[in-house]
């Protein structure tokens, strides 16, 4: 167009040789919209499970509430594959599923305030004038700190307060 080389117009924008190549026989094949950002998802996939057997399997997960590596001996795949195809409808792991316990007394006990969180913070004493962050570390300076005091925290677990 502009009496431009190739590998000149490839070095002008800052590509290798052969995409400028791509892009030329993009250009002459499809005119301007051959320039566009086109997907790399492939036209058609030979390879893919049908929707009748990915069906079977999203059946089973929900019905089952089992994961990838039981299900895939059921329908006689291997368990990555189901997993790809999980994933693919937007189910989550196992993990995320609610797991409700069979005997609720085995994880919470039923008398009230029977969890107590505690929680200990050493929180240290500046000195007089500001510590090291403002007049340095120094061998005068180095031993004068004033100690720590320890900030113990309560939390009851059957009403939530808070005791300091």
């Amino acid at each position: 167009m502009m009496g431009w080389s190739v590998s000149a117009a490839a070095t002008s924008v800052g590509v290798s040789r052969p995409t400028a190549y791509k892009w030329l026989t993009h250009w002459r094949q499809e005119g301007p919209e051959g320039l566009l950002d086109h997907s790399s998802r492939p036209h058609r996939s030979p390879r893919r499970l049908p929707e009748e057997r990915e069906q079977e399997i999203l059946t089973l997960r929900r019905r089952l509430r089992i994961g990838p590596r039981r299900i895939g001996p059921l329908v006689g795949l291997y368990h990555s594959t189901v997993s790809v195809i999980l994933q693919r409808h937007g189910l989550s792991p196992l993990g995320d599923l609610d797991h409700s316990p069979r005997n609720p007394d085995s994880v919470c006990p039923r008398s009230s305030r029977g969890l107590i969180h505690l929680n200990m913070k050493p929180l240290a004493r500046i000195p007089r004038g500001g510590g090291h962050s403002i007049h340095g570390l120094s061998p005068s300076t180095k031993h004068q700190g004033g100690g720590y005091e320890v900030l113990h925290v309560a939390v009851d677990d059957a009403s939530r307060l808070t005791l300091s």
